[in-house]
């Protein structure tokens, strides 16, 4: 409040002042030296008015720029320094992310690999046991038919023969073999007692 006393008193001294002047100088009353002292001190204390009462007013505001400016200096370059760490890492990143994806394919490859080759050899494994059960479903079935065919030619055979014997075999031949069949039977039970004895 003394500060804008002292400014409005002062303000005041020097427009009376100019004012004297402008009317001594339009009356013509006054010399023209004592008009320019007039003038230089008006001057003077006008300059010295605008630097006692702009000079806080000024350099306050400077410094206030100039920390203003310089605070947002600082502001940017952390906003640089933040945005070059936050750009190195997001660049850390997608190169762990390539990376991890490479690995990601390769394993993949390896694993259809793996997994191709099992399916491969599981293949093979099947064709080899169905090529064996195929082997061997044929050699069951051709035993069997042998087996059958064995049968039906002993039979047929056996057929065959009884009647080629009935043909053939007449009450003569028949009693000749009974006593043929009877000597036989004999002389294996005399070997057997003279063993025995």
């Amino acid at each position: 409040m003394n500060h804008l006393i002292k400014t409005f008193i002062f303000s005041s001294i020097i427009l009376l002042g100019s004012a004297n002047f402008v009317s001594a100088a339009e009356s013509g009353e006054s010399s023209s030296s004592l008009d320019f002292l007039w003038k230089v001190i008006n001057f003077v204390v006008l300059i010295a008015i605008l630097y006692w009462f702009a000079k806080k007013p000024v350099a306050s505001a400077m410094k206030s720029s100039a920390e203003n400016a310089k605070n947002q200096l600082d502001e940017a370059r952390r906003a640089e320094t933040k945005a070059i760490e936050e750009m190195k890492k997001m660049r850390e990143k997608i190169s762990e992310l390539e990376n991890e994806t490479v690995a990601t394919l390769e394993k993949a490859r390896e694993e259809a690999q793996t997994e191709k080759d099992r399916i491969l050899e599981e293949g093979k494994r099947e064709i080899e046991r169905m090529r064996k059960q195929a082997q061997f479903s044929i050699e069951q079935e051709y035993r069997k038919a042998e087996f059958q065919l064995r049968q039906w030619f002993a039979s047929e055979s056996i057929k065959l023969a009884e009647e080629n014997v009935k043909q053939k075999m007449t009450s003569t031949r028949q009693n000749k073999l009974v006593k043929e069949y009877l000597d036989q039977l004999s002389k294996v039970d005399m070997q057997g007692e003279k063993e025995l004895s």
